[in-house]
């Protein structure tokens, strides 16, 4: 199984444990207002958004895995014709709501399960600045690079298969 960064770059580290990510206790309840004494309302403190508590995908994977923002997510690279697909719906010629479609769908089938919603509550979550809708084409392309290694490679294949006579082997 091979680990992905960010970029889609392979990765020679060794794949971290399943643990779960330890999360910090919430915070104690304040203690109840003494009854001889009226209450008086706590200052409202504004609160700088703290980064998000780093996440790791708990159930098995048997595919592979990408560091991104943070999160170890856990993906499949790309068929070909998934690629092809894609950036075909990328196409100015394509509509614009197939477009957004299109990357729903790749993520969908290319994230598993556990570590799309991870992606879903980050985007929706507005204490993490950090995701954008360049966040998302970020993560398309960092799922994508290595299936487009694999795309190259056989184009590559294919290219050089042309060069070699063609021979019928029935006798």
């Amino acid at each position: 199984m091979t680990t992905f960064a960010s970029d889609g770059t392979p990765q020679t580290a060794a794949a971290p444990s399943n643990a779960p990510a330890a999360h910090p206790a919430p915070p104690a309840d304040p203690a109840p207002a003494s009854e001889s004494l009226p209450a008086v309302p706590a200052a409202t403190a504004v609160a700088t958004p703290a980064a998000p508590t780093p996440w790791t995908h708990e159930g098995e994977w048997e595919h592979d895995w990408l560091d991104f923002h943070g999160d170890r997510l856990a993906f499949r690279v790309p068929k070909s014709a998934a690629i092809q697909g894609f950036v075909m719906a990328q196409s100015k010629y394509a509509p614009a709501d197939l477009r957004g479609e299109a990357a729903n769908l790749f993520l969908i089938k290319h994230l598993s399960p556990e570590s799309f919603d991870r992606v879903l509550f980050r985007m929706s979550n507005p204490d993490d600045p950090a995701y954008s809708i360049k966040t998302v084409s970020e993560l398309v392309e960092a799922i994508m690079n290595p299936g487009i290694e694999v795309l190259k490679a056989e184009a590559e294949a294919l290219t050089a298969g042309e060069d070699e006579p063609k021979t019928d082997e029935k006798a």
